[in-house]
């Protein structure tokens, strides 16, 4: 099979590009040829790491939206359909979504929209466009049947998937000591695109609560149109902080963190993050939206908190941060929870299948 994913921005802190990979990486070792498009960013290598043809086109980039740039997109995304003759489309974002689907109306070949948060429908461009839609999680799912009635026939949820592979020979001391981070220090880490509905604010007020200890450490890693604020206000707290900002692999920080906070103010789909962090066995804090609500069982596998509520934030990192066995209790059911549900091959059969039978459906 021979399969064109698009997508916006393509980062390597962000968790839908994170996803795309995974995929992509899965599909091709399922022996079917892989082809990617995205409009920019820094992600390039995570494909150029695992042989994955890629093609960057600038004009599909929704910040870059134009009546120009949105014509430019559509030739370009239509002459590549004409030279390698794909047999499915898989879009992951709105905007590409629409100028896949323009530019191959007349191809005969089958789009599917993945949806991978709360999309609204606003605005002049169609929040759902495709022959057929995945939803990363039953909130999502909902959302978007709630959106738009018309599409509740054609659309599935097939959960996030995550490798569960990694170096268990990794010492995180060593790597520690690299930041000149202290053995005993207890790490807070929040992992992400540094942008306002992540909810960094919402942690750092909650820490900013926290009484003076030299043991603790906020970690913060991930780039965006945020980071300057978040610093700003970083560097009033007195807990200490260190903002690695943009890495290009983030399995270190989450094996040296202890604690994974993801105070989300905006509906999730079904993060990656909360996924590597049960694949490393961490304990976490997320806000109870969205997708989030199907992962995680309260003081099961993790701990919700209302969205942009410092104080329940606060008593649960007080609980976690005193004790290391309900960190480690947490984070090991965490890790069952993804090892039976929310694993690569699950999420890549289940995507196969639907690939086939669209293709089967669209081509009667």
């Amino acid at each position: 099979m021979k399969i064109l994913i698009l997508t916006d921005s393509f980062n390597y802190c962000c968790g839908r590009s994170r996803h795309i990979v995974t995929l992509a990486k899965s599909l091709q070792d399922a022996g079917h040829y892989v082809f990617v498009v995205f409009g920019g960013g820094d992600g390039s290598g995570m494909l150029e790491s695992l042989k994955i043809p890629y093609e960057v086109i600038s004009e599909v980039l929704h910040r870059k939206r134009s009546y120009l740039n949105f014509i430019r997109g559509i030739i370009k995304i239509y002459k590549i359909q004409k030279e390698k003759n794909f047999d499915i489309m898989h879009a992951h974002h709105r905007y590409t979504s629409i100028i896949a689907k323009i530019a191959t109306q007349f191809l005969n070949v089958p789009l599917i929209m993945s949806i991978h948060g709360s999309v609204k429908c606003k605005g002049i461009l169609p929040a759902y466009t495709g022959n057929f839609f995945i939803a990363v999680s039953d909130e999502t799912k909902k959302f978007a049947i709630n959106e738009k009635p018309s599409i509740k026939h054609k659309i599935e949820t097939i959960p996030n998937g995550i490798d569960l592979e990694y170096d268990s020979k990794f010492d995180r001391n060593i790597f520690k000591k690299s930041l000149g981070i202290d053995d005993d220090v207890i790490i807070i880490s929040i992992i992400g695109r540094a942008i306002y509905q992540k909810g960094h604010k919402v942690l750092l007020n909650a820490l900013d609560k926290l009484s003076t200890n030299s043991k603790l450490l906020c970690l913060i890693v991930g780039d965006g149109e945020y980071l300057n604020n978040i610093r700003n206000h970083a560097d009033n707290l007195t807990i200490r902080t260190f903002i690695a900002g943009n890495v290009k692999d983030t399995s270190n920080y989450f094996l040296i963190s202890d604690i994974i906070v993801l105070p989300s103010i905006y509906p999730e789909g079904l993060p990656i993050t909360i996924l590597e962090a049960g694949k490393y066995s961490k304990a976490v804090i997320a806000s109870s939206i969205g997708g989030i609500k199907n992962l995680i069982i309260h003081k099961q596998n993790g701990y919700l908190v209302s969205p942009g509520n410092t104080e329940e934030l606060l008593e649960a990192l007080q609980i976690l941060i005193n004790s290391k066995d309900i960190r480690e209790k947490l984070g090991g059911n965490l890790h069952k929870t993804i090892e039976s549900s929310y694993t690569q091959k699950i999420m890549t059969d289940s995507i196969l299948k639907t690939y086939e039978k669209i293709i089967k459906r669209e081509r009667i």
